[in-house]
């Protein structure tokens, strides 16, 4: 492949303006995959090498790199669980036959596009294709027991902001056992009132998209994004709607992976990012390739940075 100049040098907007790329990738989850997202990266994004040198730079400590695979089995698990949910308002709209027509989509083109990446290791291609594969044969499974999955991470959850969004250090118990107690309590009242704001879902869940939508736009605001979809969580269950949740984690797992870095001292890639989409399609398309690639130049002492 040949990439344009603007590519290369990770500004982006090549072929799609700049605003519509920023808003498709944070709008959705900046680490969600769909159909169409590998396509974009291959036309908008930045080649693999350029995106493993950002990555390896900000990702050399073994506990960051533990949390990172734990980060990546929340987003895999929560992703397809969200693309089920979407399997099955394009079936009941259209009446195909298949069962899955856009988790399967996604699975096949994102496990081919980790597959025949330049410069990763194929053993870490391999283990990115299986991790794909095995989230797409489970995604029924998180489905099933998603409001009890919603209370129990809610626990992680207000770790999360009291790392990030407080700035706030994990040895100061007091402040985070406070926080954890009452996001866990927000889980809790909304689990135990399941669907009592049913009625009045449209209204309060296009409030919640608009709102991202709209701080997705800039990359100045982008933390606005995931504040804003923190609130998404509880009203899932409030408004009973679990594509809401699931989409929710899509955050969630991306605040998880801030507050790992923040944790360990290393700086985290996505923010250093701003203004340059390519580097930011790049990123978060080849996450599994480059967080499994990360862990390889760790365990084997390679070259810290891909070739092609």
């Amino acid at each position: 492949l040949s990439f344009p100049a603007e590519t290369m040098d990770g500004s982006g907007g090549v072929y799609v303006p700049k605003w519509l790329l920023r808003a498709s990738l944070y709008s959705a989850g900046p680490f969600f995959c769909y159909p169409h997202k590998p396509l974009l990266a291959l036309l908008e994004g930045s080649p693999y090498a350029r995106s493993y040198l950002h990555f390896r730079r900000d990702h050399h400590n073994g506990t960051n790199l533990v949390l990172h695979c734990l980060a990546l089995v929340y987003q895999l698990g929560s992703n397809f669980a969200l693309l089920n949910e979407a399997d099955k308002v394009l079936i009941a709209w259209t009446g195909a036959e298949d069962e899955a027509p856009v988790s399967q989509a996604t699975a096949a083109i994102w496990a081919a596009m980790m597959l025949a990446t330049p410069g990763a290791p194929l053993s870490v291609r391999m283990a990115s294709g299986a991790a794909i594969a095995v989230a797409y044969t489970r995604r029924r499974a998180l489905a099933r027991r998603w409001c009890e999955a919603a209370l129990g991470l809610s626990i992680f959850e207000g770790v999360i902001i009291h790392i990030l969004l407080r700035q706030r250090s994990v040895s100061d118990v007091v402040p985070l056992t406070l926080t954890v107690v009452a996001r866990v309590a927000l889980q809790y009242f909304a689990t135990a009132n399941r669907g009592r704001l049913a009625r009045q879902r449209r209204p309060l869940t296009a409030g919640v998209l608009l709102a991202v939508a709209a701080a997705s736009l800039s990359a100045r605001t982008k933390l606005n994004v995931f504040r804003y979809a923190l609130l998404a969580g509880p009203l899932a269950v409030l408004t009973d709607q679990p594509w809401l949740y699931f989409w929710s984690c899509a955050y969630q797992a991306s605040l998880l992976q801030g507050a790992a870095h923040r944790a360990t001292a290393e700086l985290a890639t996505l923010p250093q990012l701003a203004e340059h989409v390519a580097d930011e399609f790049g990123h978060t398309t080849y996450f599994p390739n480059l967080l499994l690639h990360s862990v390889y130049d760790s365990v084997t002492g390679a070259a810290a940075a891909a070739t092609t």
